[in-house]
């Protein structure tokens, strides 16, 4: 069976539809001579093949005769745009792959392998529909009253089934938007839109609303489609407070009221959603190419949402977030006795550079704290604990954030100072120049 595919590249200035071919997967030309590991691509003779067990290249062992080292890639591309899952291939981001009838879409670029299949690997794929699903028009992104920021990727994408022309996309306050069942668009205006698919003489419609900055949208109440998208990304644990003999039970029917200093469990989503909005110039140094929100799911499967006070600790892919995690305001304790004298509502990267801090305990390699006169340390920035891996997501909101507004930028830039300056044994150095340049910049006297 021949598999063939197209493939939507989402770009900085502009969103390309375009056919794959062997060069979009960034691959070398083979060469003798060269390691090659399991997963590795290489380009011979216009062909993509996939490396299939370590090896080292030799002249006469080239890929289109070594079926036991390399398997070739198909890039033909056909009209409906959907790939046929198989292991061995290479898959970009965006792509996306019918398997066993289920249409998933590809998370990160990567080679597939056996025992990887899709609904195996949420940190690769995300399930999408049912390829022989209904007879009408079935819009399955965006959700329903989903949000996004001015400029942010949206991805349109209808099951129309085979019955049905070309549908066509409509905006009702940017008009047509394009024509095709998989559409990705990054300049819809700010406001509410209603989007239309038309398919014949049928439609679908789906209503979004666009927001200016991040800092606009976490304003904004979650959809209840984009609560239970968090809900199926993370398995969250609700726990009362013995200790304040206080239940979730008792806030089960307040309403998203960000003026409120009572826990909610709509601040939690709210802010677990702005992270997967949040878009950079430059990749964050330690999500290996992954978005920020990606990142997070791939070490963090559990979280515990707790009502005590507390500390915040994270390990074996689980993190505990004390009471701050789950209310709107500003205060500078997490028990809720302590009072304060006006309500603020706090930025959403205060609480996010913990999940960064926190995730980290569940990555292998974690050096761990230092404990130096009861006070906590890093005992390096590159490659190094909690405090590391929240001030480099802070260097990046202030340096690089796509999606943040000036004053965010400039509050993440004095709490990445601050842990710069009281988390670290100085000097605090990295081996990355563009790194150290943003650590040099912020500790300048």
């Amino acid at each position: 069976m021949t598999t063939m595919k197209k493939t939507f590249l989402l770009l900085s200035a502009a969103v390309v539809l375009a056919v794959v071919s062997p060069i979009a997967f960034g691959a070398d030309n083979w060469t003798p001579g060269i390691e090659y590991r399991a997963g590795d691509t290489a380009l011979y003779n216009d062909t993509l093949y996939v490396c299939l067990q370590y090896h080292t290249a030799q002249a006469a062992w080239t890929p289109e005769i070594t079926a036991a080292l390399w398997n070739a890639v198909p890039v033909e591309a056909d009209a409906s745009g959907i790939y046929y899952w198989i292991p061995r291939a290479g898959y970009a981001a965006g792509d996306l792959a019918d398997y066993e009838g289920g249409i998933y879409h590809a998370l990160v670029p990567h080679a597939s392998l056996p025992g990887w299949e899709p609904p195996a690997v949420p940190a690769l794929w995300q399930y999408l529909y049912q390829a022989d699903e209904g007879t009408v028009p079935t819009i399955h992104s965006p959700l329903a009253g989903e949000r996004f920021v001015a400029g942010e990727p949206v991805v349109l994408t209808v099951n129309t089934g085979d019955s049905f022309p070309q549908p066509v996309w409509h905006s009702s306050l940017n008009g047509q938007l394009g024509t095709g069942n998989n559409l990705a668009i990054d300049w819809l205006s700010t406001g509410t839109h209603l989007i239309t698919v038309t398919a014949g003489d049928v439609q679908a419609v789906v209503t979004v609303r666009v927001y200016p900055d991040l800092w606009k949208l976490y304003q904004a109440e979650p959809s209840p489609a984009e609560i239970a998208r968090i809900e199926s990304d993370f398995t969250l644990v609700w726990v009362d407070s013995t200790a304040l003999n206080e239940s979730w039970s008792d806030y089960e029917n307040d309403g998203f009221d960000q003026t409120s200093t009572a826990p909610t469990k709509f601040a939690a989503y709210a802010k677990l959603d702005a992270l997967r909005h949040q878009r950079f110039s430059r990749p964050l140094p330690m999500a290996e190419g992954r978005d920020a929100y990606i990142y997070l799911k791939h070490v963090v499967h559990t979280l515990y949402l707790t009502l005590e006070g507390g500390y915040n600790y994270g390990g074996g892919s689980t993190i505990t977030l004390t009471r701050g995690f789950s209310v709107w305001d500003l205060r500078s304790s997490a028990d809720p006795t302590v009072p304060f004298p006006d309500f603020v509502l706090a930025f959403y990267h205060s609480p996010l550079y913990l999940l960064f801090h926190e995730g980290r305990h569940s990555e292998p390699g974690d050096p761990g704290h230092l404990y130096i006169d009861g006070q906590q340390f890093d005992p390096y920035l590159e490659n190094g604990s909690g405090h590391a891996w929240a001030a480099l997501y802070l260097m990046w909101v202030y340096k690089y954030g796509l999606s943040d507004p000036a004053v965010i930028k400039q509050d993440a830039r004095v709490i990445a100072t601050s842990l710069l300056t009281s988390r670290f044994p100085r000097p605090v150095t990295h081996s990355d120049p563009e790194i150290q340049a943003i650590i040099d910049e912020l500790l300048a006297p």
